[in-house]
């Protein structure tokens, strides 16, 4: 199948990814479908030979009109944004003082909480330390009561799933080489 070559890395990239596929789906095509192909071919080379040149001019109708719909639409972008500047810099002169009385008014109450909560917090956590080693130290042998006792049943279950699962696999091997 002839393919038309575009010019550069990306083009040259683009062949070498779709090469592989194309000729992948040439070789599986019937007959006829490659006969039907072979007819087409010069038709489909003469249109592209034909549509090219107009493709290229219409473009190169196209640029200068494009370009001057994008310097006309940056020039008004940045007329916007000229007259918006100073409308921000004044709300934000306004707030600053605002937010800044804000933030010190709330400052001492913050710190006042803080320090109010800090021996609270403290009492919490020393007096839950305690019950928490000793819930810990009670746990302990249990957990290792009842690691201890299934680790034989574990062992036990290996030891009985082993042989199944080797003939499971065993059998499984011609089935997934036929495959």
């Amino acid at each position: 199948m002839a393919v038309h070559s575009k010019q550069g890395p990306e083009a040259q990239l683009e062949q070498t990814i779709l090469e592989p596929e194309a000729k992948a789906v040439q070789s599986n095509q019937d007959p006829e479908v490659q006969a039907v192909q072979c007819n087409l071919e010069p038709e489909a080379m003469a249109v592209q030979s034909k549509l090219e040149p107009e493709a290229q001019a219409v473009q190169f109708n196209l640029e200068p009109e494009a370009q001057a719909v994008l310097f006309k639409l940056e020039f008004e972008a940045q007329a916007v944004q000229s007259s918006l500047e100073p409308e921000a810099q004044a709300v934000q002169s306004n707030l600053e003082p605002e937010a800044q009385a804000v933030q010190s008014s709330l400052e001492p109450e913050a710190q006042a909480v803080q320090s109010n909560l800090e021996p609270e917090a403290q009492a919490v956590q020393s007096k839950l330390e305690p019950d928490a080693q000793a819930v810990q130290s009670n746990l302990e042998p249990d957990a290792q009561t009842v690691q201890s006792n299934l680790e034989p049943e574990a062992q036990a279950m290996q030891n009985k799933l082993e042989p199944e699962a080797q003939t499971v696999q065993f059998n499984l091997e011609p089935e997934a080489r036929a495959g």
